[in-house]
């Protein structure tokens, strides 16, 4: 039997008469499929509602059908579907507390065989055994597509990306025969809600639960060792990390996650509410993507104990406006709510939400981060300063309001993804200090109308221009290296020598 199913959504409406477990009343109703991933079958006194994802079995069915009937009979409801090319399908499952059939999603049921205690919501088919993909005692793979997944008892391991982009999947349940959590072992499991680490657990890979939006709160035991990098990024409805007081290695305050003796801020909530944040006095260092994706936070204040701030600790704060740091920090400072180098000859970051449409660059700075302005919506202008000489990657990337930009004449490079998206950009004045631009420097600038790129210039990157739609004409020298896809088809070179 063929198992590549085809997804698309046909509306489909037939009637059918089914008999009440136990009630033995006849009911009938219409079988609907809404293009979407739903399916309701409505009776004189239920509703049915059956879920489906894509390739997932969510539900009731392995996909959503192309036509099918169905029939109750006593406590056994049996399915018949046909898939696209009407290979048959029969799967049979047994209703459980069938007299709390009533107006709204009330029906029970489970794979034929188990038996369950709900009885409201309906109820995923459960994992079995040979969804799990073993080597040795390591669960390699989960194929299944059950809601509620069960480890088997006597797994120690959970490997690298074991669960990896699993969109059904809301509750897991780990036995405690479990030591380590793999890298990359959860992420973007978009509806995983709820997860126990049991004690046995003494470590936790990179980006394990990276990208789980649905997760609103983690308890990290006293058995953990290891937290590997980004553990839990961009968990966007998570506002709570505990960590048992027993803990060696971590500690929590107020929900946010640090190594134990509070030294190393690791991870700020995404889904964390409050929207000021000090940093405590104990810490030196903030970590990598440690305030990554929180949308609720708009000022933040380091004090003078932060020596070290790792790359993208502030990374897609949508709310952040203002950075204070405290002004006997010997590390860093801020003007005006933006973070510099302490004698700030560097522009670390220039807050997405900052008030303001223009903006000039202190005379001071020599260097603009990675990163620096990136997703500001509201500058429309940026005046940069003589001194400066190096612009990082995706400094301005998609501040879409950007109108025009002069490139300082110390600058010899542009960098990958330095202004890409910025969608009003009409004018960029190159200088003849500059000898190469980056992969996607000004990728998707749609605005922009034409481009003079100086002699100087030997490296044009890949896609350096792609996606400029409206770019209609590009002057640069012969000598220069040309990447694929450089500029767009449409767009007339005209050459300077």
């Amino acid at each position: 039997m063929k198992k590549n199913f085809v997804f698309i959504m046909l509306v489909v409406s037939l009637v059918f008469n089914a008999v009440e477990a136990f009630g033995q009343t006849t009911l009938s109703g219409t079988y609907t499929s809404d293009n979407k991933s739903n399916i309701t079958f409505t009776g004189k006194n239920f509703i049915l509602v059956v879920e489906s994802n894509n390739n997932s079995k969510f539900g009731v069915f392995s996909s959503l059908p192309r036509k099918g009937t169905f029939s109750i009979s006593g406590s056994s409801l049996t399915l018949n579907i046909s898939t696209y090319d009407d290979d048959p399908i029969i799967e049979k499952w047994t209703i459980i507390n069938a007299n709390t059939l009533k107006d709204n999603r009330n029906i029970v049921y489970v794979k034929e065989g188990t038996s369950s205690n709900t009885t409201s919501q309906p109820a995923a088919p459960p994992a079995n055994s040979r969804d799990f993909e073993m080597n040795g005692t390591t669960l390699v793979k989960y194929k299944g597509n059950a809601t509620n997944v069960t480890i088997p008892s006597g797994v120690t391991a959970i490997g690298e990306k074991a669960f990896y982009d699993n969109t059904t999947i809301t509750v897991v349940t780990i036995p405690s025969s479990v030591t380590s959590i793999g890298n990359q072992a959860f992420r973007f499991c978009y509806r995983l809600v709820s997860i126990t680490i049991p004690s046995s657990v003494t470590s936790i890979g990179e980006s394990a639960f990276d990208s789980c939006t649905d997760i609103t709160n983690i308890t990290i035991p006293a058995s953990v060792k290891i937290i590997g990098n980004k553990a839990f990024h961009d968990c966007r409805s998570l506002t709570s990390i505990t960590v048992d007081t027993q803990n060696n290695a971590y500690s929590s305050t107020e929900g946010v996650l640090f190594n134990k003796n509070k030294t190393i801020l690791i991870q700020y909530p995404s889904g964390k509410k409050e929207t000021s944040y000090t940093i405590p006095a104990s810490v030196t260092t903030i970590g990598e993507n440690s305030f990554s994706w929180n949308s609720y936070i708009t000022n933040i204040t380091i004090l003078s104990s932060v020596t070290t701030i790792k790359d993208n600790a502030f990374a897609s704060c949508r709310d952040l406006a203002n950075i204070t740091v405290d002004t006997q920090n010997s590390a860093y400072s801020s003007m005006e709510g933006v973070l510099f180098n302490k004698n700030k000859t560097v522009l670390i970051l220039y807050p997405k939400s900052k008030q303001g449409t223009n903006y000039t660059i202190p005379s001071s700075v020599t260097s603009i981060m990675n990163e620096a302005f990136i997703g500001n919506t509201k500058i429309t202008s940026v005046t940069l300063p003589s001194g400066v000489t190096s612009i990082g990657k995706l400094a301005f990337a998609f501040c879409d309001k950007i109108t025009s930009i002069t490139i300082p004449s110390n600058v010899t490079s542009i960098a990958d993804e330095a202004f890409s998206h910025c969608a009003s950009l009409t004018r960029i004045i190159i200088p003849s200090s500059v000898t190469s631009l980056g992969y996607q420097a000004f990728s998707y600038c749609d605005s922009l109308a034409s481009i003079t790129i100086p002699s100087s210039v030997t490296s044009v990157g890949d896609l350096a221009f792609f996606g400029c739609d409206n770019l209609k004409t590009v002057t640069l020298s012969r000598k220069a290296k040309i990447g694929k896809d450089a500029f767009p088809s449409s767009a007339k070179i005209t050459y300077s020598d």
